[in-house]
C-alpha cells in the first residue's frame, strides 16, 4: 500500500505563494521514518514538531537554545534525505491569483490550495505510472477546515476523469502524526524558498533553495511544479483546466 502525507503553507491572507507539499511511499518507508522520527523526538523530550515554532522558540521550543534548535531540525530533515519517500509538491503564485484567472475558473477553483490540490492528484498519478505501481493510494492532509469539502468534491471529478476509484483521503492533525510533521518541514521550506523567486523577461528563474529544503528534499524539488502568472493565464484560457473535471452546473 501506497501512503502519502500532505501539508499545506501560504492560506494565509496576503500570501505571496501557496504551496501544497509531503512525501508518498510504501508502508516499509514510512514505518522506518516514523520509528527514527519519535526517536528523534524523545531524545529531546519533545511531543511533536511544528516547523514554524521551532523557528520562532515558541510552544515546545521556547526554553531550547537556538542552536539545539538547529540539530533537531537538521536531524529530522536527514531521516528525510536518507529515506524511501518521494517528494511531491505543488505552488501557484497567489499573488496574482485574482488578477490572472476570471469567474468561471474560481468556480472550479476558489483558491489557490484547490488547484495546488488537483495538482497534487496529477503528479502522484504521474509517479504511479513511472514506477508501475497502479493500486490505491492512501492519502492523509493535515486538517484544514475551509478545504476538506471542497478537495472530496475535487477528488470524485478526478477519479471520474480518469476512470479509476477514488483513493482513500483523510485529514489530520500534524501534532498526532510524524508524517504530516514531515511534510510540515517540507512544505514550510518550499513557502520560504518560493518567496525568493525572482523571474525574468524570458520566464527563467532565479531562487534560493535553504539547506533544509536541500536535505529534506534530498536536493531535488523538481518532483513537483510552481504555477507562475503566465502559466496560471495559460491555464484559465484553456477550458480542459475546468471540464472535464468540473463540468457546468446544467450538466450535473
Amino acid at each position: 500500500m501506497l501512503n502519502g502525507y500532505f501539508d499545506e503553507s501560504g492560506t494565509h491572507g496576503h500570501a505571496k505563494s501557496t504551496v501544497i507539499a509531503g512525501y508518498v511511499g510504501d508502508d516499509k518507508a514510512w514505518a522506518s521514518v516514523d520509528a527514527q522520527w519519535r526517536g528523534i523526538l524523545h531524545t529531546y523530550r519533545l511531543k511533536s514538531f511544528h516547523m514554524a515554532d521551532a523557528i520562532a522558540q515558541r510552544g515546545e521550543f521556547h526554553q531550547i537554545q537556538s542552536y539545539i534548535v538547529k540539530d533537531i531540525c537538521n536531524a529530522l530533515a536527514n531521516i528525510l534525505n536518507t529515506s524511501e519517500l518521494h517528494v511531491v509538491w505543488s505552488g501557484v503564485d497567489a499573488s496574482v491569483w485574482y488578477a490572472a484567472t476570471n469567474e468561471e475558473f474560481r468556480v472550479a477553483f476558489p483558491k489557490p490550495y484547490d488547484l495546488c490540490f488537483l495538482e497534487i492528484l496529477r503528479q502522484l498519478r504521474s509517479w504511479q505510472r513511472s514506477i508501475r505501481q497502479f493500486g490505491r493510494l492512501s492519502m492523509v492532509f493535515a486538517a484544514q477546515n475551509e478545504y476538506q469539502e471542497r478537495s472530496a468534491e475535487t477528488l470524485k471529478a478526478w477519479s471520474r476523469y480518469i476512470k479509476k476509484g477514488v483513493w482513500p483521503l483523510g485529514f489530520d492533525s500534524p501534532n498526532n502524526l510524524p508524517a504530516l510533521q514531515a511534510a510540515d518541514m517540507l512544505v514550510h521550506e518550499l513557502y520560504v524558498s518560493l518567496n525568493t523567486l525572482e523571474l525574468s523577461a524570458d520566464y527563467t528563474g532565479k531562487i534560493s533553495i535553504t539547506p533544509l529544503l536541500h536535505s529534506a528534499s534530498k536536493g531535488d524539488v523538481g518532483s513537483g511544479g510552481f504555477i507562475t502568472e503566465n502559466a496560471l493565464k495559460l491555464r484559465v484560457a484553456n477550458r480542459d483546466w475546468i471540464d472535464p473535471y468540473f463540468p457546468c452546473p446544467a450538466e450535473k
